[in-house]
């Protein structure tokens, strides 16, 4: 029996069906294959018929940004996205679950269907028939973008090129590069795969199982001035309700990011970058320089650019600011605090902002 009712009209980008909000929908189904091909069925996918040719899946290291949101993890794989030997995730690399922004941790014994959809985010099928805009106001401003991206032949090359026996890297591996397949992106050329993950580097034992995934993998972290930050978190609404206004515990959020980055920097070494928000704004090409040296890949002029598959994009921004001014304006964020609320902010993060610095930290 269908997981929906109702038609799908082929001809428009209305999708007749719930929205999904969570991987639940497909894995609390007895038969988590039939409710995704359901899901394909009312987005109108086609499977394309090129879907015969099995290629060999490549082994890709992954490169991860997470952090705190609303600290350049969007802008900075924003800025990896065009570069020709990286494959970026399109959107927040959501394959946790239940919890999103967690590592994910699979069961082996599980179906090829079960696996795949406890990685899959429904939110890239939305996508692929309405068009890429990211989120935050500017995405009024901003038309959206062909994301030619077939959510069912992703789903079906991956059931068909999972191996019998298998690894929590293996799956993923599959996953990633089924999932680039079928947006037509070539693995063959790539260093690595880049998603970004807000929150998850906040949690060691995440982090722990990232690296136990991907020992050749690499972490990025951006840390932004806690006074900005906060300001921005704050705006950052649901339905126009404010969610974050204790300025005591979003600075306790961010002493405690400040306290794992740190603490990755001595236990995984150069598998392990630490970014200052302020200088990927305002000396991208010093600090875009310095990523390509770490993850050994050559500096490209496209690293200077927000792009999504190789187009050019607006910033996400809560704010109306004019595109202009917007690398001057996130250095006034602050602005917007009163002169209590950034004492506060200054005085409740006094240690670890020093400790920060003296790794060269520029806020």
């Amino acid at each position: 029996m269908p997981l929906w009712g109702g038609s799908v009209d082929h001809n428009s980008n209305h999708i007749d069906a719930p929205r999904v909000r969570t991987k639940s929908v497909f894995l609390q189904t007895s038969d988590p294959g039939q409710a995704l091909l359901d899901f394909f069925q009312r987005l109108g996918t086609e499977a394309s018929p090129e879907l015969c040719e099995r290629l060999a899946v490549r082994r890709l290291p992954l490169i991860l940004i997470s952090q705190l949101p609303r600290s350049g993890g969007s802008l900075l794989s924003q800025l990896l996205d065009g570069h020709p030997r990286l494959l970026v995730y399109p959107w927040e690399m959501t394959i946790g679950y239940p919890v999103k922004n967690e590592w994910p941790i699979l069961d082996m014994h599980d179906s090829p269907d079960r696996l795949f959809a406890q990685l899959f985010d429904a939110e890239l099928g939305y996508l692929a028939r309405k068009g890429y805009r990211k989120r935050g106001k500017a995405k009024q401003k901003e038309k959206r973008l062909k994301f030619k991206y077939s959510p069912l032949d992703h789903y079906l090359s991956f059931v068909a090129a999972l191996p019998q026996s298998r690894t929590q890297r293996s799956v993923l591996d599959t996953y990633f590069d089924t999932f680039f397949r079928s947006w037509r992106r070539d693995p063959n050329d790539a260093l690595y795969i880049a998603g970004f993950v807000p929150r998850l580097a906040s949690r060691p034992e995440s982090v722990a199982g990232f690296f136990r995934d991907y020992p050749d993998g690499r972490l990025v972290s951006i840390i932004r001035d806690p006074a900005d930050w906060f300001a921005s978190r704050r705006a950052h609404t649901k339905n126009g309700e404010v969610r974050y206004s204790d300025v005591r515990e979003e600075m306790a959020l961010w002493n405690q990011m400040a306290a794992q980055a740190l603490h990755y920097m001595k236990t995984h070494g150069d598998r392990f970058l630490l970014l200052s928000f302020k200088e990927l704004v305002s000396d991208r090409d010093a600090t875009m320089r310095r990523l390509s040296a770490w993850s050994s890949i050559d500096f490209d002029s496209s690293l200077l650019s927000q792009t999504f598959d190789n187009k050019s994009i607006h910033p996400n921004t809560n704010f109306d600011d004019p595109p202009e001014r917007l690398a001057e304006a996130v250095f006034e964020r602050k602005q917007r605090l009163t002169d209590d609320e950034r004492t506060r902010a200054y005085g409740l993060t006094e240690g670890w902002r020093a400790k920060l610095q003296q790794t060269g930290w520029a806020g």
